[in-house]
């Protein structure tokens, strides 16, 4: 519930913004390595760059593998609950949902 609520004030949205801002961060360090090498700063930048790059990575794994569960959350899942008359199914059903059943 808590991702569905996420997903639908825009919080996926907010983070690959964030994400795509930190990209560029990165971009800028490595055009100013190249474009002033003179400066002496590439090896600041290189250890800023791989650290920078792999906490993003780190982020876009967390949020690929939450992909499928925000899916389930919105679209659901199709279930079939089957078996013998009289074993409990419509009980099942109730607990799962968390509901009382009909007397």
């Amino acid at each position: 519930m808590h991702i569905a609520l996420e997903q639908s004030q825009g919080k996926l949205s907010q983070k690959i913004k964030g994400i795509m801002n930190r990209l560029l961060g990165i971009l800028a360090h490595i055009e100013a390595s190249v474009d002033f090498p003179e400066d002496d700063i590439e090896n600041v930048v290189s250890s800023k760059i791989i650290n920078d790059s792999n906490e993003i990575i780190k982020e876009l794994e967390n949020l690929i593998k939450n992909a499928e569960t925000g899916k389930i959350l919105r679209e659901g899942l199709n279930t079939s609950i089957v078996g013998k008359p009289n074993v409990g199914k419509s009980s099942l059903l109730n607990a799962l949902l968390e509901e009382k059943g009909q007397l």
